[in-house]
């Protein structure tokens, strides 16, 4: 009886053994683990930063975008209305002088 109860404490300390020995090797996979969702934390941080700086920047370049369309637009309006008054004034001086010959 005391062989076969040797026998089934070797079998036990054998279990014992492999099975400290698998947790030790998962204990080590959930460590790399672990380390990989450290860094992709990391790098979501960078990517979310880097798209946060990005939208800012790409705001802030429409906004001049759309200042200088808006002075642009006022110019060129401005320029029309111009243009407009300098064509009235040349027809009238064309007029006057198209009647001064026939007046005389």
């Amino acid at each position: 009886m005391s062989r076969v109860i040797q026998l089934l404490f070797l079998d036990f300390q054998i279990i014992s053994l492999e099975r400290a020995r698998k947790i030790e090797e998962l204990e080590n996979k959930l460590n790399d683990v672990e380390l990989i969702r450290v860094k992709c934390n990391r790098k979501v941080n960078l990517l979310k930063d880097q798209l946060k700086i990005s939208r800012e920047n790409s705001n802030q370049e429409r906004d001049l975008n759309d200042n200088a369309f808006q002075r642009l637009s006022s110019e060129l309006n401005a320029s029309r209305k111009n243009l407009m008054e300098a064509t009235r004034r040349e027809n009238q001086v064309e007029f006057k002088i198209k009647l001064i010959p026939s007046c005389q």
